[in-house]
């Protein structure tokens, strides 16, 4: 346990170094600012991150690598150990003896396997697409199609934090008289 949580404590942190590195304007900021099309930006005031052209994102795709790397190495583990979990849950609720038994790890069950299905869900899936958009040349896909997709996408990243508590909440009966 305390191997697997300084490995995820060391890979977390590789995230947090390697945003605090490339997170930075491209070497042409300079001069993508001065597209027409950017100026209403710039009118606007304010700070702006210029990680370079669509598709070629200088410093920033390798921060985006290592949110993405870092998904690859904690993801299965999660996953693998979820369903480790969801097996043993199993096992016991098929020797159980007693019904009480049987009705709690029915309910354990559906709490784990609904937060392993969310979390798939508003977490992995938009961080794939962050990095595939970021990566990518988007111009080609209509505004019409792109907007609500972005707007999807970061609503459902934002959901994240609240979903494991609201299964949790929505699973058990004593929480939702």
């Amino acid at each position: 346990q305390v191997a697997l949580c300084a490995a995820t404590l060391i890979i977390l942190s590789s995230v947090v170094l390697a945003w605090s590195v490339y997170a930075k304007d491209s070497d042409e900021a300079p001069t993508i600012m001065e597209d027409p099309e950017l100026q209403w930006l710039i009118e606007r005031g304010g700070t702006i991150f210029m990680f370079g052209r669509p598709g070629n994102a200088q410093y920033f795709q390798y921060a985006l690598i290592s949110v993405g790397v870092a998904v690859a190495l904690i993801g299965p583990v999660t996953f693998t150990l979820m369903t480790q979990s969801m097996a043993l849950l199993k096992k016991v609720r098929r020797n159980s003896f007693s019904r009480q038994t049987d009705d709690m790890t029915k309910r354990i069950f559906a709490v784990l396997s609904s937060q392993m299905l969310n979390t798939s869900f508003v977490f992995t899936f938009p961080i794939l697409i962050l990095c595939l958009f970021s990566l990518i040349d988007t111009s080609s896909i209509p505004g019409v199609i792109f907007a609500p997709m972005r707007s999807a996408i970061l609503l459902l990243f934002c959901l994240n934090p609240t979903q494991t508590s609201l299964v949790y909440i929505l699973k058990n009966t004593m929480h939702r008289k």
